[in-house]
């Protein structure tokens, strides 16, 4: 299915505040917000302070209290960005810089450790499937021809692991490696395993939506999967800001800061067959920013170098029923959702002197 540059979009998304607000406190020890915020079966939020902490927010977002602490013991997280992610049983599962998911219970008592080489490291990379089994991308399980990887936590096997450039193999148990499938072209086999890695949306059942490979050149593709490796769907869009060959990587020769590919960066999908879509767009005054200028005019220079498409097609009708574009990074950050969560929540940086992310809720709303 191809879909072509709209006429007028029926609809318009909007994005409206919730009141909710998770605000570092340092009388709190909460003194960053590092990562994506994750929303809970419970209603909570879960955010990385970045220090090897989590940090659980109430409904309402006031602090609850904090997990962790820096380290490699049971229940210690390494510095730095953290997935954190919940399967159909509440259980949270946590995967940080030491390589290795942390489990905790429903309850957040901490369970066990388990090895995360050869697994894809992030949550929207990845996907918990309501039969208890672990969708990802971008997987380094010994095979670089498939997309998609499913593992069970419930079992275990040994994966021979190297932690670092010519460091011997050694063993490490891990969860059970189950099936691959959504084959990689020939041609793009030879990527590093962060170009094989693909959004996933799922919303529930035995289907999930993909996005494109991170800078293979594949342009504006969306495809709906079953988790048996059966591709159901493709719809292929075709806008004039997402030209041919614009996602393709630049070529290694280029010198200072060449310009990045256009990417799909956000993939949100609903069981109405509805699904949100952001893009990356960088253009030609792409370039170096000098460091020494005031920051107002870094942020005016960096507004001119790039720009986000936002819209939301509807995937039965093969229509795009809303489209926001070209919109301004500083634009962008004050009004749109940085990130998707369940249901209709996303969440946005607050323009505040400390660190906070704002919840908001999109929404179509007819013209």
């Amino acid at each position: 299915m191809v879909i072509k540059d709209p006429v007028k979009p029926p609809c318009t998304i909007v994005f409206t505040e919730t009141g909710i607000e998770l605000k570092a406190d340092t009388a709190k020890k909460v003194q960053a917000i590092a990562g994506a915020v994750v929303r809970g079966p419970d209603g909570r939020f879960y955010t990385s302070t970045g220090r090897g902490e989590i940090t659980v927010w109430s409904p309402k977002g006031t602090v609850v209290k904090k997990i962790g602490a820096l380290g490699r013991g049971q229940g210690e997280f390494a510095p730095g960005n953290m997935s954190i992610m919940f399967d159909h049983a509440g259980r949270m599962y946590v995967r940080d810089g030491n390589g290795r998911w942390s489990i905790f219970s429903p309850s957040l008592t901490f369970v066990r450790t388990v090895s995360a080489q050869g697994m894809g490291s992030e949550a929207r990379h990845s996907a918990f499937l309501d039969n208890g089994l672990f969708l990802t991308t971008g997987s380094t399980v010994g095979r670089h021809d498939t997309f998609f990887h499913v593992f069970d936590f419930a079992k275990t096997e040994t994966h021979m692991i190297s932690r670092k450039p010519n460091e011997p193999l050694a063993p490490e148990q891990g969860p059970a490696h189950v099936r691959s499938f959504g084959n990689v072209l020939t041609r793009e086999t030879h990527l590093p395993p962060a170009s094989l890695e693909r959004l996933i949306s799922y919303t529930g059942g035995d289907t999930f939506w993909a996005g494109p490979p991170m800078s293979a050149g594949h342009g504006y593709e969306i495809e709906l999967w079953k988790t048996d490796g059966t591709r159901l769907r493709t719809i292929r869009r075709e806008a004039s800001w997402f030209p041919p060959g614009a996602d393709s990587p630049p070529p290694p020769a280029v010198r200072g800061r060449p310009r990045p590919p256009t990417q799909v960066v956000t993939l949100q999908s609903d069981p109405s067959g509805l699904v949100y879509v952001g893009v990356f767009v960088p253009n030609d005054k792409w370039g170096p920013i000098a460091v020494n200028i005031p920051p107002a005019e870094q942020q005016k220079k960096l507004d001119e170098m790039a720009e986000l498409h936002v819209e939301v097609i509807d995937a039965n009708a093969g229509v795009v029923l809303a489209e926001s574009g070209p919109i301004r990074r500083s634009r962008a950050l004050a009004e749109y959702a940085l990130g998707f969560m369940t249901g209709t929540m996303g969440y946005r940086p607050a323009p505040l002197s400390v660190p906070a992310m704002r919840i908001v809720e999109y929404h179509l709303v007819s013209k």
